[in-house]
């Protein structure tokens, strides 16, 4: 989905959010390297610690 967004729309500053439950593999943080910035698994904190997460990286 997010290399359809790329290509209909060259060149635009696009956010995505991902939430899931799923533990992440290494094929899974393979293929998101580079694509997405930061990971942050919902395993590594309580909601309104990835709340935080997420307002803190969206002021960037």
């Amino acid at each position: 989905m997010i290399d359809e967004l790329r290509r209909k729309y060259p060149g635009a500053d696009i956010q995505v959010i991902v939430v899931t439950f799923k533990i992440l593999g290494t094929e899974d943080m393979a293929r998101l390297n580079g694509n997405v910035q930061p990971i942050i698994q919902k395993a590594s904190g309580m909601p309104d610690e990835i709340l935080g997460e997420i307002k803190r990286h969206n002021r960037v």
